[in-house]
């Protein structure tokens, strides 16, 4: 009986290790991994031409995310609005020349920046 007992208290003991594990940058790296566009999610956004595909990639890989980790929430949400814009602009035939510049300086390059090293130190 005391076998069966440590047995399950030792399982329920694993099992919250392993929960406490998939909430944390472990989780977020995966999500982002397993995206075609993980990689290069917050790379300044250059390919106009290409049309909303590419951005809307990006953009997926970020929604599949869910909530980033709290560090990076404020980052996060000035990253995506950057791409959403973007690929507001590209689904309504605009060229977005302007969004595309504020990858590379401004608020949003900043973001960028911020959660692409974040990714790098993090997840790579």
């Amino acid at each position: 009986m005391r076998a069966r007992t440590a047995a399950i208290a030792a399982s329920a003991a694993a099992m919250l290790l392993l929960a406490g594990c998939s909430a944390g940058p472990s989780a977020y790296c995966e999500t982002l991994q397993e995206q075609p566009a993980g990689n290069y999610v917050f790379n300044p956004y250059i390919g106009w031409g290409s049309g909303p595909a590419e951005v809307d990639s990006r953009l997926a890989a970020m929604d599949a995310v869910g909530e980033p980790p709290s560090e990076l929430a404020d980052a996060w949400a000035t990253w995506h609005a950057h791409l959403t814009a973007i690929s507001d602009a590209e689904t309504a035939g605009e060229a977005p020349a302007e969004l595309i510049s504020a990858s590379s300086s401004g608020e949003a390059a900043e973001a960028g920046t911020a959660l692409s090293d974040h990714y790098v130190d993090a997840c790579l």
